[in-house]
């Protein structure tokens, strides 16, 4: 990757009439650098606080968003002759930063592939407890159908594997799958024949 122009430390200088306006390191505003920028090569915005690359753009420079008008945000704003990555989804999916002038590929830590491990369980702990707290309702007041009581077994062993996923392990981890309804409806009516 060759750099063709590099725009350093633009910040965001004022809102007016609902407009943010950018400034770079030597005060200059950001929109006629901006669209001096080529049409044809990608442009790429790197968070200079962290090096991380938070976003890119290919086409028209006009339309380039920057970040939030946070007035601690600092960014670089790089284009290059070529993207960096083999497909520009992939800049979502993986942690690149802008080192010595190279695009660099990070690995996430263990420790934050746990924890986005552990959010995730979270997430479908509540999911489960949501699903089994009107089904042992149902079951409390003995008014439950066969089909209810099913899913709020099914449920509960869901969410009882869930417990026993070692999020350590992350990411090589197997998630249990949810219960469904229709695989159950089908083993009540064979069992009902």
């Amino acid at each position: 990757m060759e750099i063709i122009k590099h725009i350093k430390s633009i910040r965001f200088s004022h809102a007016e009439n609902g407009v943010a306006f950018y400034k770079d390191e030597n005060g200059d505003s950001w929109y006629p650098q901006r669209d001096k920028l080529a049409d044809d090569k990608p442009i790429i915005i790197v968070d200079m606080e962290t090096n991380n690359i938070v976003s890119y753009w290919l086409g028209d420079p006009t339309r380039v968003g920057l970040p939030l008008p946070v007035p601690l945000n600092v960014v670089d704003v790089i284009q290059a002759d070529e993207f960096p990555f083999s497909s520009v989804d992939e800049i979502y999916q993986d942690n690149y930063k802008f080192i010595d002038g190279q695009v660099v590929k990070t690995e996430t830590s263990h420790e934050a592939l746990v924890e986005q491990a552990e959010a995730e369980r979270s997430l479908r702990l509540k999911v489960a407890g949501d699903a089994i707290s009107p089904l042992q309702d149902a079951v409390d007041l003995d008014i439950a159908t066969d089909i209810e009581i099913a899913m709020l077994n099914a449920w509960k062993k869901y969410r009882v594997l869930l417990n026993r996923v070692d999020t350590e392990t992350a990411p090589d981890i197997s998630w249990p799958n949810e219960p469904d309804k229709e695989e159950i409806v089908k083993i009540i009516e064979m069992k009902s024949k």
